[in-house]
């Protein structure tokens, strides 16, 4: 009896071991679930108009052509407004003041100051006696300028511009354009020239000179005179 207690116990024991063993649990595989990734909202660029600004339309200015003044013609050219016109000479008796300027050059710069008496000895259209004035400018170099006026005895001035290698010395060829006029002489063109015979100097700055050979043509606005 006792031994079969003693198994039924052994039995209990066993049996309760059993049961206290633990038995390993197979885990199950995580799932990966994918995560869902949410679309990126394509929003729309909105395109703001950008104002145009207006094109200023600048006027362009017209630049007004400016008339260089002509120069005298080369000598022994006549202006093409004194070709038909008529033909004159005459002598040219002056005397004034000059005043000098040493340069580096062969002759010193001057400024001359004349006025005298000019007779027209042969042609038609003007005055056969003239009140003759004359300012220049000779830099000592070779290059001599001046204006000249012509007056009558009514006081109608013929003008023209001077051009030459020396404004006073002697056996110097002077040219002249005639430029137009007052008076009876309004519109009138032509050219003339002269050569210095002689030129002195007295008394310091006192000037006199005598011009001949003076020939040229003259036309008036409407035609030959």
């Amino acid at each position: 009896m006792k031994t079969i207690f003693a198994i039924a116990v052994v039995g209990l024991v066993v049996a309760g071991a059993a049961q206290t063993v633990p038995v390993p649990q197979a885990t199950p595989p995580t799932a990966q679930v994918p995560q869902a990734t949410p679309p990126t909202a394509q929003v729309p660029t909105a395109k703001i108009p950008q104002p145009s600004a207006p094109t200023a339309q600048v006027p362009t200015a017209t630049v007004p052509t400016i008339q260089a003044p002509q120069s005298p013609l080369p000598m022994g050219q006549v202006p093409p407004a004194a070709q038909a016109g008529q033909a004159f000479t005459g002598t040219w008796s002056a005397s004034g003041q000059r005043q000098s300027l040493l340069t580096e050059l062969s002759r010193p710069a001057m400024t001359v100051q004349l006025s005298g008496a000019v007779s027209i000895t042969t042609g038609t259209g003007l005055s056969r006696g003239f009140r003759g004035e004359a300012i220049g400018f000779d830099d000592g170099g070779g290059l001599a300028a001046g204006s000249v006026v012509w007056t009558d005895d009514r006081g109608d001035r013929i003008f023209s511009v001077l051009r030459g290698d020396a404004i006073a010395a002697a056996g110097r060829q002077m040219r002249a354009t005639i430029t137009g006029g007052s008076g009876r002489y309004t519109g009138f063109a032509g050219e003339y020239e002269f050569t210095w015979q002689h030129v002195i100097t007295t008394d310091g700055n006192a000037v006199n000179g005598r011009a001949i050979d003076l020939r040229g043509r003259v036309q008036a606005a409407g035609g030959a005179r």
